[in-house]
């Protein structure tokens, strides 16, 4: 059985981009703020590694959160959001991008990480074309290039692909309203779980739809892609064949920064992950960073109520009533620049509900990012 140490199983998936802001950001826009996507993805394994997976195709159900942000826009620098609502071409760039699937928990947590940083190999992107003479962005039609290294803890192996899964769909502004209005888990579970940010929109009704730029939309894998192993890249694994998505809201968890803490070149953030809902909930959190920061360390207490300390940027948590704190501790990479002047520290939460219905009705999910001087206006 030694050998199985050396199978890995190749994941592809779909993606889709969404950004909040408003309508003069004094922040690099982006998003994924209001909303998750969950990926059915379909896989074909290699001849070897179908003897120990299995030699039917094998199918995953990937929920997703992540934040893209608009290509040739300054770090930090003014923007008006209207802009992007009426050009007829949009270009993104992804600045971090986690999913977790749970639906073969044989297999352990399966965990991708899109590659994201301005340093890997390759960037994901998704750009936005016009599909009309009208004014503005949307319809639009939106194609995807995603990379991804993908972990499967129970054979402790990491995979990449090496051509970029494309994507290709149509795309239209979210409507808060409708999709609000025809959300199962809002109709049926209550509003009392709806974040905070989202019951802002909603309150404020049209005059928010003119200030987000949030694509929703259906996205399909335009062709195979092949995955390999990241300790052996010429070893073939499986090939992704087919490729599906559904977008919904963010309900269910706030994930709040309550503190920040800066000394010389170390910044401390507290935050609170809040279940809405009036059951307890399994959840997955990560915390990622971007552009100035570098994550050094998160502390928190386990489920036993036990002290931890890691370098581990992600776990599982039980969250019922009372909120699960946590303490991401960072370092400046620009000494030369205060830090909040150019940093981003994001954090998310969600289950990971075993197939589609379960989504549709029992997801669960928050995402929060502290960018600019939102370091310095939570600063104790």
């Amino acid at each position: 059985m030694k050998s199985i140490h050396r199978f890995t199983t190749r994941i592809g998936m779909m993606f889709l981009v969404f950004v909040v802001a408003a309508v003069t950001a004094h922040s690099k826009p982006g998003g994924h703020r209001t909303a998750i996507s969950e990926c059915r993805a379909t896989f074909q394994f290699a001849p070897t590694y179908a003897k120990v997976v299995g030699a039917e195709p094998l199918q995953l159900y990937l929920g997703t959160t992540g934040y893209a942000s608009f290509d040739g826009v300054p770090i930090y620098g003014p923007y008006d959001v209207r802009e992007a609502l009426s050009s007829r071409a949009v270009s993104m760039q992804w600045e971090v991008n986690n999913c977790f699937a749970g639906n073969r928990p044989d297999l352990g947590l399966i965990r991708a990480i899109g590659k994201t940083k301005p340093h890997a190999d390759e960037r994901s992107t998704t750009v936005f074309v016009a599909d009309n003479d009208a004014h503005g962005l949307f319809p639009a039609t939106a194609v995807s290039q995603l990379y991804f290294e993908i972990t499967i803890p129970k054979y402790g192996l990491t995979m990449y692909n090496r051509e970029p899964i494309v994507l290709q769909g149509k795309a239209r502004n979210i409507d808060f309203a409708a999709d609000v209005a025809g959300d199962w888990r809002i109709s049926h579970r209550g509003k009392g779980g709806m974040p905070a940010l989202l019951k802002d929109l909603v309150q404020r009704g049209a005059a928010a739809q003119q200030e987000v730029f949030e694509p929703i939309g259906q996205y399909h894998l335009v062709k195979p892609v092949a995955f390999y192993r990241k300790d052996q890249p010429d070893e073939l694994v499986a090939t992704l064949t087919g490729s599906e998505v559904l977008v919904q809201l963010h309900y269910g968890i706030e994930i709040v920064c309550v503190a920040t803490r800066i000394d010389g070149v170390f910044l401390t953030a507290d935050l609170e992950i809040r279940n809405l809902t009036d059951r307890e909930e399994n959840v997955v959190w990560y915390v990622a960073d971007s552009h100035d920061l570098t994550i050094v360390g998160v502390t928190y207490k386990n489920d036993e109520g036990t002290p931890v300390i890691t370098n581990e940027k992600f776990g599982r948590r039980r969250v019922g009533q009372q909120p699960f704190h946590l303490s991401v501790q960072a370092f400046n990479n620009n000494p030369s620049q205060p830090i909040g002047k150019n940093a981003c520290i994001f954090a998310s939460a969600q289950n990971t509900p075993q197939d589609l219905t379960a989504f549709r009705t029992e997801s669960v999910s928050g995402f929060l990012v502290i960018q600019g001087d939102d370091f310095q206006k939570v600063r104790k």
